[in-house]
């Protein structure tokens, strides 16, 4: 019978090991892009919310002047709720999106509603990425 001490660094290493592994293995081969681009003349501020079983999940703000991009990552397919803000933080614009792979949308005035997202070709690939 081999001492504790020798069982118990085998059981620590084997353990190690799989955790190792388990964290090396992607939980999925999916992942995506979710970006925008203000083309309205004011700056706005987007969040971008995660719809879960347990609600919505909000997502990180991000300010964008006239003309500027932003991506973010998607790693699970899903739906997402975008909000678009004013500068005043009032919510100008709210849109349930299914994401099932890379999207980029612009953000334009709306004569009836005020703001849209319109989907469109991205210009600019997400940073690290090649154009496609």
């Amino acid at each position: 019978m081999k001492p504790i001490m020798v069982r118990l660094a085998k059981s620590w290493k084997t353990g190690m090991l799989a955790l190792l592994l388990l964290a090396a293995a992607p939980a999925s081969s999916w992942a995506g892009w979710l970006g925008f681009r203000n083309d309205l003349k004011a700056p706005v501020v987007v969040r971008s919310s995660v719809v879960t079983n347990r609600g919505v999940v909000p997502g990180r703000p991000k300010a964008l002047v006239a003309g500027e991009v932003a991506w973010e990552a998607v790693l699970l397919p899903g739906n997402r709720v975008v909000q678009i803000f004013d500068a005043n933080n009032r919510e100008i614009c709210r849109k349930t999106i299914p994401v099932m792979g890379d999207l980029f949308f612009s953000i334009q005035s709306d004569p009836k509603t005020g703001v849209q997202l319109v989907p469109i070709k991205a210009t600019i690939p997400p940073q690290g990425q090649k154009p496609k």
